[in-house]
């Protein structure tokens, strides 16, 4: 329910004709600001006009008591009068003041802008204006008061002509005035003089001295027009330049940022309505860790600060810059593109967004945490300003912001419904290059194994019953035209079977054996698996290996426990020298974008940019990798550290390696319930003590990760129990930076 203030500022007539009753008859009324607060007073900006003439004028709402101190004081302190009469008056509404321009309660220097003569007088003493031997002319001074928020600042613009008293030249100038209720305009003379001395060349106003003791700060227009998201995109890698030069400069003045924390206990206050959720998102907020780079911030940035002539961007208004965080920054352009994206529809909003978000330089889950609060904040905006729909905006701004925040808390654990295929729905699947080979789960709860035929959009199914390996067998694990994994009981105790299709076991065989030469050459090196003799030539026999894999140390939050030895274990198989092995190269781009274009197109534009922007990699070959390495395949019994499923041993980059390891170590945090930020402590302890270790980096684990991030989010789009992960597994993978040590 909107304010008795908020309905009479936003009903013109009734202002109208409470003015008359006044004694000030005006042709119309406009309204061009409002601002409701949780305290006294209320306050409102209007447009009064009488013929051509338009008239700011302040609507103050008191108490009644405190707006007869009030009035009573500034009728013995003269107001100034106006063409409407008296400068200050009480209209008929208990406590309702009205302030007539240039009369304000606290913007003192407004007066000197409403009286040309004592306004050129001042004028001529701002020597940075008026160069020497020039003087202002008075009856071409023309001043245009653009913005008025009584009582906190005027905006004016100063058209004036200099004629020079000898030779006669003439020069037009146009300047922008800023009044203030105190001596803030000298603070931002002095921060803006120190900008110009760190970059000389940095878009910004000329700085051209104060009046009024400070109260007044003159500063030169620009040319250029505040940026819409349209231009914004066209323009994006100026604007980037331009904000990221204002972070880099080596400005000694300027205090701290202005404290916004009281914003969001104001939205309760305003709309007690939305108390629940702002004391949510409020308490998320609380949870956060709101570090970041310092710099030099501009503290209130977005387009409309931002001019663009002639494809430079400029930066003004000044007010609230201030030594920070530069994610402060991006965080508020950010969410006020994203806002425009939601509730304006801006065109282009959503493409700059995401061009911001990745080229800030920013981390992109530290940036995303400012954005989120960002938005939060800009939730008072519309109760303050009182439009009608101010209630459900500021509660879908509020839960805009719940759902960014949403990546900080643990994951929810529920089902993702996947599509239907012939009655069957895909539970998880194994992309190779040629055809999709998914494990899927038929409504009447048998499981099944097939392969997904791309070309019909079809499903062929396989019985695991029908494969001979698994009579005496348990089958652990198949993959149709591809390989069985089969757990068989033997007089000499338990081994592991694995069948593969064609000749593939004759490599599986070489790689395995290659690493069981090495163990027996290095102290130190992982467990490895003893071979065992077998009768068939598609099949690879290995003794079985007792212990506990890392992905249950993991999922039951002990690795600590474990996790230095593992590092250990795999510097030393990474300190090992290439084996002379065929090559196998992972999965490509096109084969994990096919992925997201049929089971999740929602996340395909943010893929395929990603992937145009990350491109192919190389890898080095320069030392044995297991080059499947992840948790699974890892066990741990006492101090003893083994290595299993050695079907792809080769030559390759130790970096890969971890960089895989690392990007389970964050899914499995994510799958336990954890946040995000755990699981990206657990990665980054992880390559750490492997470095320490004595681990062969070229410290690219960091991309590696991004990279399997990538992946990751391609294949759990098909798993149904997780699909829910891919959005931010593949928001993780666009900022390598995250999983730097």
């Amino acid at each position: 329910m909107p304010s008795p203030f908020a309905a009479l500022a936003h009903n013109p007539s009734r202002v109208q004709q409470l003015l008359a009753d006044s004694g000030a008859n005006v042709e119309a009324v406009s309204l061009s600001w409002c601002r409701l607060s949780p305290r006294l007073p209320q306050r409102a900006a209007l447009q009064l006009r009488i013929g051509n003439e338009c008239i700011p004028a302040a609507l103050l709402q008191f108490t009644p008591a405190r707006a007869l101190e009030i009035l009573a004081k500034w009728s013995r302190m003269r107001p100034r009068e106006t063409v409407l009469g008296a400068g200050v008056r009480a209209l008929a509404e208990p406590g309702l003041l009205m302030f007539l321009w240039p009369n304000d309660r606290k913007l003192r220097g407004a007066r000197l802008l409403a009286d040309k003569d004592r306004l050129k007088r001042a004028l001529r003493d701002a020597g940075e204006l008026v160069p020497e031997g020039f003087r202002v002319r008075g009856r071409a001074l023309d001043v245009t008061v653009m913005r008025y928020k009584p009582e906190l600042r005027a905006v004016a613009r100063l058209d004036l002509s200099l004629k020079h008293d000898l030779s006669g030249e003439k020069r037009e100038r146009h300047v922008f005035m800023r009044v203030f209720p105190d001596g803030r305009g000298a603070a931002i003379d002095a921060l803006q003089r120190g900008l110009r001395q760190a970059d000389p060349s940095l878009p910004m106003p000329e700085p051209l001295g104060t009046l009024a003791r400070g109260q007044i700060q003159l500063e030169s227009g620009l040319a250029g027009q505040p940026l819409s998201t349209e231009q914004a995109l066209q323009h994006a890698d100026a604007l980037i330049a331009t904000i990221q030069r204002l972070h880099a400069a080596q400005v000694q003045q300027g205090a701290a940022p202005q404290d916004r924390r009281r914003d969001i206990s104001d939205i309760a206050r305003l709309a007690p309505e939305l108390a629940l959720i702002a004391r949510d998102v409020q308490r998320r907020l609380n949870q956060q860790d709101f570090s970041g780079t310092p710099g030099f911030v501009h503290g209130d940035l977005h387009l409309y600060q931002c001019l663009e002539h002639a494809g430079r961007i400029s930066l003004i208004d000044f007010e609230r810059a201030a030594h920070g965080l530069v994610e402060e920054d991006w965080g508020s352009l950010l969410a006020h593109i994203r806002l425009a994206h939601l509730e304006a529809r801006e065109s282009g909003a959503a493409a700059l967004h995401e061009r911001i978000a990745r080229r800030s330089g920013a981390g992109a889950l530290v940036q995303l945490r400012f954005e989120a609060r960002a938005v939060a904040q800009l939730a008072l905006g519309p109760l303050r300003r009182a439009t009608p729909n101010a209630v459900e905006l500021a509660e879908q701004r509020l839960r805009t912001a719940a759902q960014l925040l949403g990546l900080f808390r643990a994951p929810r654990r529920r089902s993702a419904e996947l599509p239907l295929l012939a009655g069957i729905r895909i539970e998880k699947l194994h992309p190779r290059p040629s055809q999709l080979w998914p494990g899927v789960f038929r409504a009447d709860g048998l499981v099944r194994h097939g392969v997904l035929h791309l070309e019909d959009n079809n499903i062929t199914l396989a019985d695991p019953a029908d494969d001979p390996l698994t009579h005496g067998a348990k089958l652990l694990a198949w993959r149709p035209r591809s390989r069985a994994v089969l757990l068989r009981s033997t007089a000499e105790g338990p081994c592991i079977v694995k069948r593969f299709a064609g000749s593939k076991a004759i490599l599986a065989r070489q790689r395995h054996e290659a690493a069981l030469a090495l163990r027996t050459q290095r102290p130190a090196f992982p467990h490895i698996a003893r071979i065992l003799p077998s009768e068939n030539e598609n099949e690879l026999t290995t003794e079985f290996v007792s212990g506990r894999s890392l992905h249950d140390h993991l999922l039951e939050r002990s690795e600590q426990k474990v996790l230095a030895a593992v590092a250990q274990a795999l510097a030393h198989w990474h300190a090992a020298p290439a084996p002379d092995l065929p090559h196998t190269r992972p999965l490509s781009f096109e084969t994990l974008l096919e992925v997201f274009r049929r089971f999740h197109p929602a996340l395909l534009r943010d893929a395929e940019a990603l992937a145009a922007e990350r491109g192919p990699i190389e890898p080095e070959r320069r030392a044995l990798v297991h080059a499947d390495l992840h948790d699974r395949n890892i066990l741990l019994n006492n101090s003893r550290v083994s290595l299993i499923d050695l079907d792809m041993v080769q030559a390759g980059d130790p970096d890969a390696d971890m960089g895989n390891l690392a990007a389970h170590c964050l899914l499995r945090a994510l799958q336990r319930g954890d946040n995000a930020e755990c699981g990206l402590v657990l990665a980054r302890d992880l390559v750490r003590q492997w470095r320490n270790a004595g681990g062969a980096s070229h410290e690219g684990e960091a991309d590696a990760a991004a990279r399997t991030c990538f992946r990751l989010a391609a294949l759990y789009s098909v798993r149904r129990r997780w699909r829910y992960l891919a959005p931010l597994l593949l928001q993780l993978s666009a900022d390598p930076a995250l999983f730097e040590p």
